[in-house]
């Protein structure tokens, strides 16, 4: 090989090497490592203390809504609002605080993290009034962490007490024999359910009829009579009403059987819950001395109670599907009693 050529192989050499070097510097380099602390030595700790001002709209006797936070009360347990209390709780909570603003300071979250708060209105604690009325028991999960509420604990333990010496509510003495319900026989068990209850939707239609011959014969009554009639006609639309209202509480019991009963309703069902407005009674609902005091008690009870389930439905997310099938089960009982004693 000649020496020119020699010459030009190592310049093309040099050239790649020195493109190579430059290449290399235009790259920037690595940062290096940082040790990373164990996040699990560190936890963060749950922001509480906080305090809720608005209109309060209630859900049963120990919750309510203010705004769009869900508020269980603190330190006390009502009857639920399918049990026998339930919807005595629940009027009473509404009389006191519904559509009433309050203040609702939070003490803790519960297991799903729903907002346990004190709530007052102008000062009174509207736990303490529903332990006073014997709607409410003290709810014990152990010794209070701070003096103040200690010192709550104290005064709801001393308006339970009241409560119980004066057999008030749930402290109200049962009668521990009561009958057990007799049990279906085979024949019972074997008709259909719409069977059974052909008879009530019999009555209901002759009931209808009663009230559109009467409207009829209006004019031609005395004023006493007049009065009668008017009850006449309020009772068979108010029963029309429960009927449609127990109907559809039932539907929806049974098409939740197959969900998960210890999660809230999936997205996928929401938009099939939902009970008819109870318009007839909202309307009538100063008329009810027109009725016999068992059916308007009765009515009372279970406009309270299907108040209390709607507001749940309304929400749907925010509750296990085991307590919405049980409130729904229990507005279904309340309506076959109100449909039976009339």
């Amino acid at each position: 090989m000649n020496g020119p050529s020699i010459c030009a192989i190592a310049i093309v050499v040099l050239c790649t090497s020195s493109a190579g070097v430059v290449a290399q510097s235009n790259v920037a380099p690595a940062p290096p490592a940082v040790p990373v602390g164990d996040v699990a030595t560190a936890p963060m700790t749950r922001v509480a203390g906080q305090t809720i001002h608005g209109m309060a709209t209630v859900i049963d006797g120990d919750e309510l809504r203010v705004g769009d936070s869900l508020i269980r009360l603190f330190g006390i347990a009502a009857p639920d609002i399918s049990s026998n209390l339930g919807p005595d709780a629940r009027l009473y909570l509404d009389a006191l605080a519904g559509g009433q603003r309050v203040t609702c300071t939070e003490v803790d979250r519960n297991a799903h993290g729903q907002m346990v708060a004190i709530c007052a209105i102008d000062g009174t604690d509207v736990a303490s009034e529903l332990l006073a009325q014997g709607l409410a028991s003290v709810y014990r999960v152990g010794a209070a962490p701070t003096a103040a509420e200690r010192e709550l604990a104290a005064r709801y333990d001393t308006e339970e007490a009241d409560a119980r010496a004066r057999k008030l509510g749930v402290w109200a003495p049962r009668d521990a024999t009561a009958p057990t319900p007799p049990q279906p026989t085979p024949l019972q068990s074997a008709v259909p359910k719409w069977i059974e209850q052909a008879p009530l939707l019999g009555l209901i239609a002759v009931l209808g009829l009663i009230a559109l011959v009467l409207l009829a014969r209006r004019r031609d009554v005395t004023p006493d009579v007049e009065g009668a009639a008017d009850g006449h006609v309020l009772a068979a639309t108010l029963l029309a009403e429960v009927a449609a209202i127990r109907d559809s509480a039932q539907e929806q019991y049974d098409g939740t059987r197959s969900l998960v009963q210890d999660l809230p309703i999936p997205g996928s069902h929401l938009g099939l819950l939902g009970l008819p407005r109870a318009t007839v009674y909202g309307a009538n609902a100063d008329r009810l001395d027109l009725l016999p005091g068992e059916i308007a008690t009765r009515l009372v009870r279970f406009y309270a109670m299907h108040d209390g389930v709607a507001q749940l439905l309304q929400h749907p997310e925010t509750v296990r599907c085991e307590l919405l099938r049980s409130s729904l089960h229990g507005l279904t009982r309340s309506a076959d009693e109100v449909l039976q004693v009339s």
